[in-house]
């Protein structure tokens, strides 16, 4: 086909071209889904078991929210207990216990 055989175009518009499919478009949905498995695994075996299911100081804070329901004082972090300071809680900024309280 010549120039002159070509249909008119918009001026500054592109012919379409065409390219060749990159390795993902080639792969079906089946092994897509595999290798995003196979990453997601990758990623996460290295670290797993590093950090528990729970966190240890769950009681802590949970504690320190119930106890400035229970004394009204929403500025003062207080934990009866605390190992170093028995009047303050210093682990978290005070937004945190804002919304457990």
């Amino acid at each position: 086909m010549t120039n002159s055989d070509m249909p008119p175009q918009a001026p500054g518009t592109a012919l379409p071209t065409s390219t060749p499919a990159g390795w993902f478009d080639r792969l079906s949905e089946r092994r897509m889904t595999l290798l995003v498995i196979l990453v997601g695994l990758l990623l996460y075996i290295p670290f797993a078991g590093t950090y528990g299911l729970w966190d240890p100081w769950e009681t802590h804070y949970s504690e320190v929210a119930r106890q400035m329901t229970k004394r009204g004082d929403f500025i003062s972090l207080w934990w009866p207990g605390s190992p170093r300071d028995a009047d303050v809680f210093w682990s978290k900024p005070v937004l945190t216990f804002w919304l457990m309280s």
